[in-house]
């Protein structure tokens, strides 16, 4: 007899296959028992984004000076999986993802090292860039769709103000992430300058921007004491409204000064459309025994 028979002939002839049988399932429950379970396991995957701002440069450009250098640059780091990038124009997003398992914290510090360590290497076309870590919890999970059957009265400009304030309220609910409104238009001023006013003043665009942007500041100039007591002085001051704006002086021409409102026309509301955003419904639409 073979010693595999001899094997089957002992179990078949003895008592042992019921002992092993309660053996089995005991070990089946204490492995239940003290298996640690969770209903959303916390899987460590470091991913950070790398957002390059390259104003001016074509995609094609974009993708060849920047996103691709960048790319071979970051993999080079211990412990990165993957590394691919998105270009366009002006800009690119290079995404970063790191092996399961990984610290993140210690996989933060290595992007940031490497990027700080090559400085010498960035093309003097980048003016800006920023890492920011991508984390499990960034991922939506609630989702809210503001939309109007008047148009005429409620647009995409009153909807954006509803939702923001939507925003407000939504951030004082106990163990919110972080919340972010997309669609509609916000509410800015509109500069809309007049060619035929700017040239009766003397007055060029550039001289128009120089003039907002030196005037709209509000910076610290210093101190003094006085009563035993120490006062802060600042100097400027913001646009509080459209009308703030209007009287802004934007040129002197002849000693007599230009202001804002002389050579453009100001426009509190809405923003420019820059996309559109359509709304759809199924069968259970005004069915209330299909609506859910």
């Amino acid at each position: 007899m073979t010693f595999l028979g001899r094997i089957i002939d002992f179990f078949l002839r003895g008592n042992v296959t019921p002992f092993l049988i309660v053996i089995s399932l005991i070990a089946g429950v204490l492995a239940i028992v003290v298996t640690p379970r969770e209903e959303e396991p916390q899987i460590v995957v470091p991913m950070a984004d790398v957002y390059v701002s390259a104003p001016g440069l074509p995609a094609a450009e974009v993708e060849r000076q920047i996103a691709t250098p960048l790319e071979k640059l970051l993999y080079q780091i211990d412990g990165v999986e993957h590394v691919y990038s998105a270009s366009r124009p002006g800009s690119a997003v290079v995404t970063v993802r790191f092996f399961v398992g990984e610290d993140r914290e210690d996989s933060l510090v290595k992007i940031y090292n490497k990027v700080f360590s090559n400085l010498d290497r960035i093309p003097p076309d980048i003016v800006s860039w920023v890492v920011k870590p991508v984390e499990i919890d960034d991922v939506p999970i609630v989702i809210v769709t503001l939309w109007s059957d008047r148009p005429q009265q409620i647009d995409d400009f009153a909807l954006r103000r509803i939702a923001e304030e939507l925003d407000i309220a939504l951030q004082a609910v106990p163990e919110t992430n972080r919340t972010s409104i997309v669609g509609g238009r916000p509410r800015v001023v509109r500069v809309e300058l007049d060619p035929d006013a700017l040239a009766a003043r003397q007055t060029s665009p550039l001289e128009v921007a120089w003039a907002l942007g030196v005037s709209n500041v509000r910076a610290r100039a210093g101190d003094f004491d006085q009563a035993d007591r120490s006062f802060l002085v600042d100097v400027g001051d913001f646009f509080t409204d459209a009308e703030d704006l209007r009287r802004a002086v934007v040129n002197v021409v002849d000693g007599i000064p230009v202001h804002l409102g002389d050579v453009a026309t100001l426009v509190d509301g809405p923003a420019e459309r820059s996309g559109y955003t359509w709304i759809g419904f199924g069968a259970a639409e005004g069915d209330p025994d299909l609506a859910v």
